[in-house]
């Protein structure tokens, strides 16, 4: 395993890594709100401004989570860094409005062109592996252990005790645990280095 100051070139997960995942009642609220509403008449961007307030109103940010994006895409460049997210259908919108309602693009600097969303979690190996990533941080196993022999830095990010339990025995290979951003930005001393 490369040591994490090492890495220049990253794949991040969206969910419960950077925007906690809403509950499925808060997406149904603002869905029946402003996506399905009977007598509205907007314009699309003005619907679109209402449901990215409504979403970040709605939802909660990781602690850390912006400002480590940010150092990371600062040593590492913004043409290193890439969101990497299993999202299909309707859920797909959801997180692509969660990301301009918590204006992550401007408090980051992450490129827009730079966010990729996949059917199945296993799909994040070959997009990985695609692109050249070399650490990827999220929050499940599954996805961490397809990107065995893909991503020379796994890093599992404060996972669910049920999750742990299902996958931390089927590793193959090392995979750096974190619980949180700090301690990714501490082992990658990103606040002392700059590209």
């Amino acid at each position: 395993m490369l040591p994490l100051e090492s890495v220049r070139r990253w794949g991040v997960d969206l969910g419960n890594v950077i925007i906690y995942n809403l509950p499925p009642e808060t997406k149904d609220k603002i869905s029946k709100t402003f996506i399905f509403p009977k007598y509205r008449v907007l314009n699309h961007a003005e619907k679109l401004q209402e449901i990215d307030a409504a979403l970040a109103t709605n939802s909660h940010l990781v602690p850390l989570a912006i400002a480590s994006l940010k150092l990371m895409i600062e040593n590492c460049g913004a043409e290193n860094v890439w969101i990497i997210s299993q999202a299909s259908g309707m859920e797909r919108f959801f997180n692509s409005r969660l990301m301009h309602g918590h204006k992550i693009f401007e408090k980051t600097g992450l490129r827009r062109d730079h966010v990729r969303f996949v059917d199945e979690k296993k799909e994040k190996a070959d997009v990985c592996q695609s692109l050249s990533i070399q650490g990827h941080i999220d929050d499940r196993g599954m996805t961490l252990f397809h990107m065995q022999n893909k991503v020379s830095v796994p890093v599992w990010f404060d996972p669910s005790k049920k999750d742990y339990k299902k996958w931390a025995y089927r590793f193959t290979l090392p995979i750096l645990l974190v619980d949180d951003w700090g301690e990714i930005a501490r082992f990658a001393h990103w606040q002392d280095r700059k590209t």
